[in-house]
């Protein structure tokens, strides 16, 4: 029986909501588990309100629930409120969902393509040559602006990875800002990554300068080859750790060597590399730290090989989907 948690626990009962999700797609016809799934529905306004949610989310990803006829979603009453008659089929959701899907996913897919100068898809790896002699390598799923005009070099990372050649020129220092960074250099090759923790840097040749102020908290640090400085957008925490060379901008060559990372930002790099949407449902198994190397060719084997030391397994729901389990 799973685990019940308090109408405050929002996240928990998200999580328990996939659970239910996963275990009924595996088993649409028994009619024990719906009568089980109908009681946690019924805990709490809470509770159906989590369920809701859930089946929007299976149908954005294109799998109408197995279980949906004549399962119903039930939308609970709020509080000093009489239950109402009407019941929605989890089908009936099917067009709000995709409405909602596409803004999600293609407003901030729309907005970069307007703003970037080059940009990739995923599993794409894109070489361009700048203006200045210099040379960047975008990773996949990876975005950049860049402005050149007299006496100005400087590239804004929109999305992604990139790995910069930079070009020497001394009355032109060559600056790289990220949505938390800025960085200056002269010549040198190095790697700066964005994603939904935050910027590392990892320096290969030459030496940078990284500044800014991220939640509250001021950023200067000076890197030299090898080093990787890794800041944290939530809590504006920097960690320095050394890495071996052929380390950085691994990704090049289809490698990713992560070290001390979550495993919720592990998930994100491979993501960039597979063409389905990938979901962790524990956000506490997302946050795992884990070191190692990964296999980025194939994608599906690269995510068992991260989560499986852990407990954690990879469900394929669809062709186009992957939810991660922990614990």
């Amino acid at each position: 029986m799973m685990r019940r948690k308090t109408e405050d626990d929002a996240g928990g009962l998200k999580d328990e909501a996939i659970e239910w999700m996963i275990r009924l797609n595996e088993s649409p016809e028994t009619p024990a588990l719906k009568r089980e799934l109908d009681a946690w529905r019924g805990q709490s306004p809470a509770h159906a309100a989590a369920w809701e949610k859930a089946c929007l989310l299976w149908v954005a990803m294109g799998e109408a629930p197995a279980f949906s006829e004549p399962a119903e979603v039930e939308a609970a009453p709020a509080a000093g409120r009489a239950p109402r008659g009407r019941r929605w089929p989890v089908r009936a959701f099917a067009s709000a969902a995709a409405v909602f899907c596409l803004l999600v996913m293609l407003g901030p897919a729309m907005l970069l393509r307007m703003e970037a100068d080059y940009r990739t898809g995923t599993a794409e790896i894109r070489e361009v040559n700048l203006p200045d002699g210099s040379r960047v390598t975008l990773g996949p799923d990876s975005a950049i602006a860049s402005d050149f005009a007299p006496g100005t070099r400087e590239l804004r990372l929109l999305a992604g990875e990139i790995f910069l050649d930079v070009a020497h020129d001394g009355s032109r220092p060559f600056r790289v800002t990220s949505r938390d960074l800025g960085v200056q250099v002269l010549g040198t090759a190095f790697n700066v990554r964005v994603d939904g923790e935050g910027t590392e840097i990892g320096l290969e040749r030459g030496s940078v300068r990284a500044s800014g102020a991220v939640a509250g908290h001021a950023v200067d640090e000076t890197l030299a080859p090898g080093d990787l400085l890794a800041v944290d957008r939530q809590t504006g925490e920097t960690r320095r750790q050394e890495a071996a060379l052929d380390a950085i901008g691994a990704w090049r060559t289809k490698r990713l060597v992560v070290t001390d990372a979550t495993i919720g930002s592990v998930v994100e790099q491979i993501g960039r590399y597979h063409p389905a949407l990938i979901v962790i449902a524990d956000p506490r198994f997302a946050g795992l730290r884990v070191t190692g190397i990964f296999n980025l060719t194939d994608p599906d084997k690269a995510l068992v090989a991260l989560v499986a030391p852990h407990g954690g397994k990879v469900r394929q729901i669809s062709p186009y989907a992957r939810v991660i389990t922990g614990f």
